[in-house]
């Protein structure tokens, strides 16, 4: 099977497409749309049973846009300089602490509430916040951060600035360009058109699991994980036990530590693809050590914050 990093087709799911095209919702929408809120694990609902049939991509958006965008944290954060006219403006920018609110525009954009934390500076003199939330500059800056544009990834860890972004839903930690960004500094809100969003999010997800043709999610094979240590072989060799106890201590750390690599090689021919569309090749060969070494620290350190939701949860 061949891996991409586009969610769009069913070519990508794990499961193979003809079994979904093979399956007839013969039962009525509201008992499918009963069927899909038990599916509780939010790769398998948006991007495999969305492809089985129209009733069941609605219903699963659905389902989506009434429990699920509930649970979605974004943390974010910039710091940097930008050259506007004749003044240099340093910054440092946070998001955090968001709370959906509603979808709004026909259900096409999903709106947060978030804590802003955003300080510009001008010759170490601070712009208070009256000033920089008139500001259309500073606003320009906020919201060109905040959207996190694939196609800007190779200036984020630069000498002019850097920013990071993580977002978590359920068992899965990414990061993701929000499509179609629209702030309201005053209001502290910001929406995004959310299906995109989440389109791009388990891009990466869908190559490596298609890839390694994975069938089980990350709970349950962590949820395996941790019962094998809960019943390890030969378990009267002291021996054993401590190496067994040390396990334990770095589950967090090792699990599934060898798809860090894997997901560094995804993102990067994401980039590609989203680059050679926009028209701007990305020779893959020409990235720095630096940027790929930032990149692979960074799924590194969204990998073992997953591990420790899992751990806490499962144990």
């Amino acid at each position: 099977m061949t891996s991409s990093l586009d969610n769009t087709g069913s070519a990508n799911a794990p499961w193979p497409a003809v079994i979904a095209q093979q399956i007839q919702p013969y039962l009525p929408v509201e008992i499918w749309s009963r069927v899909l809120h038990h599916v509780d694990d939010d790769y398998t609902l948006w991007v495999i049973c969305r492809q089985v049939s129209q009733t069941f991509r609605a219903e699963a958006e659905h389902e989506f846009g009434l429990k699920r965008l509930s649970t979605l944290d974004i943390s974010w954060l910039a710091r940097g300089r930008a050259q506007h006219q004749d003044r240099l403006l340093y910054y440092y920018c946070r998001v955090l602490s968001i709370q959906f609110q509603n979808l709004i525009e026909d259900s096409a954009r999903a709106q947060f509430s978030a804590q802003f934390q955003f300080d510009f500076h001008h010759d170490d003199i601070p712009i208070d916040d009256h000033e920089w939330v008139h500001c259309d500059c500073c606003k320009d800056i906020v919201v060109g951060l905040m959207a996190f544009r694939d196609l800007d990834f190779e200036e984020r860890s630069g000498e002019r600035y850097y920013a990071s972004q993580t977002a978590t839903l359920g068992s899965y930690c990414n990061e993701a360009e929000l499509p179609g960004l629209m702030v309201d500094t005053v209001r502290k809100t910001f929406a995004f058109d959310w299906k995109a969003f989440l389109n791009d999010f388990f891009r990466i997800t869908t190559y490596i699991e298609t890839r390694n043709q994975v069938k089980d999610r990350v709970r349950d094979r962590a949820e395996q994980s941790l019962n094998n240590l809960r019943h390890p072989p030969n378990c009267g060799d002291d021996t054993t036990s401590v190496s067994l106890f040390e396990y334990w201590c770095k589950w967090s750390e090792t699990f599934e530590e060898e798809d860090d690599d894997r997901c560094t090689e995804a993102y990067f021919r994401r980039m590609q693809s989203v680059r050679n569309k926009a028209g701007f090749p990305l020779d893959l060969a020409n990235i720095t050590e630096k940027t790929r070494k930032y990149q692979r620290l960074r799924f590194s350190g969204r990998r073992k914050c997953r591990n420790h939701a899992l751990f806490d949860e499962l144990c």
